[in-house]
């Protein structure tokens, strides 16, 4: 069963289903559909969490025992399954598949994956997942379906917004939904009366922060680790939560990949960088960004990524800004950084 990502609020206060799979290469609306899915089973008695990462190696028997094993602290589990690349081989297929075929009433699968091509949501192991539970597929917002987007997330706060205002903000958040969200989310402390106006947009954008996801996407893919390195650290001195500059270095990597595959497949950098028209701006950084790695190698950064995630959040162990820092200077590399830049 798909559900949309606006659906699916709505569709967990009815009740949840056994299985649920996101998918896609928006950080914002995957991490918040995620966070949703957690939310509801964790209200609904699923009060044990187990978190497995699928990387090279992965032994997959590990789904079925995690699903079969009993309980220590809770009656009710939820099987979180973290498939960056969205390809789970032969072994991963059967499980999954086996897995559907018998879901357990105290036992909720997620599975957490990257954009999936249709050739992939043809095979058999997803569709069992769909025809067990619920996919949810996010999608990057263009420019033309931004200001109502937009829209649709400040009424969710109470506001109004005049129309040249969405539009000052879609030109603003040049396809990341996270600045978007989070200058809403700003705004509606500093607005009076309920409305949004331009005035307020570029008063916000006056006096936001020093440093903005932008810049840290724009160093990593210039490979400019001490940049990179201020930014991060200015970011963390301004409060800005980890996984929203986690969520912004997945856009820009899911991005990288995807454009770095057409380029290698033989399309010119023009062409392969027309479905991203907020990133035609940084032609010079994709391109420095290709030459130090080739695609695979910048997927595999997603794995990273993930367990980034897993610390932020708690689920997994770590100092979260050490590792966000060890993870932005591989990005950047394979440049060496200067000691004083450390």
């Amino acid at each position: 069963m798909q559900v949309r990502p606006e659906q699916l609020a709505g569709h967990l206060e009815r009740g949840l289903a056994p299985i649920y799979l996101v998918s896609g290469d928006e950080p914002l609306q995957f991490n918040e559909s995620l966070d949703a899915v957690r939310n509801a089973a964790r209200r609904q008695g699923f009060g044990e969490r187990t978190v497995l990462d699928v990387e090279s190696g992965f032994d997959w028997s590990r789904l079925g025992e995690a699903g079969a094993s009993l309980s220590l602290f809770a009656e009710r589990r939820l099987i979180e399954l973290r498939l960056p690349t969205g390809r789970p081989g032969t072994e991963g297929a059967k499980a999954l598949s086996a897995f559907a075929g018998t879901p357990g009433e105290d036992v909720m699968l997620l599975v957490g994956t990257g954009r999936l091509d249709a050739r992939t949501k043809r095979s058999e192991w997803f569709r069992a997942l769909d025809r067990a539970g619920a996919t949810i597929e996010v999608w990057p917002k263009e420019r033309p379906a931004l200001p109502a987007w937009l829209r649709d997330r400040a009424a969710a706060r109470g506001l109004t917004a005049a129309p040249d205002a969405l539009d000052e903000l879609a030109d603003r958040c040049e396809g990341n939904l996270a600045y978007g969200a989070q200058t809403i989310e700003r705004l509606a402390l500093l607005v009076s009366g309920g409305r949004i106006e331009l005035d307020d947009v570029l008063d916000g954008a006056a006096h936001g922060a020093r440093f903005t996801s932008f810049d840290l996407v724009d160093a990593t893919l210039a490979g400019d680790a001490p940049r990179a390195l201020q930014v991060l650290a200015g970011l963390a001195a301004e409060g800005e939560a980890p996984p929203a500059i986690i969520g912004a270095l997945a856009w820009e990597v899911r991005t990288v990949v995807r454009i770095g595959r057409d380029v290698e497949q033989g399309a010119a950098i023009g062409d392969a960088l027309r479905p991203f028209p907020a990133w035609r701006r940084r032609r010079r950084q994709v391109l420095a960004a290709l030459e130090r790695r080739r695609s695979r190698s910048w997927q595999i950064r997603l794995v990273a990524l993930a367990r980034l995630d897993a610390i932020s959040k708690g689920a997994a162990p770590g100092d979260v800004q050490d590792a966000l820092r060890r993870l932005v200077l591989d990005l950047c590399g394979p440049r060496v950084v200067p000691a004083r830049a450390v």
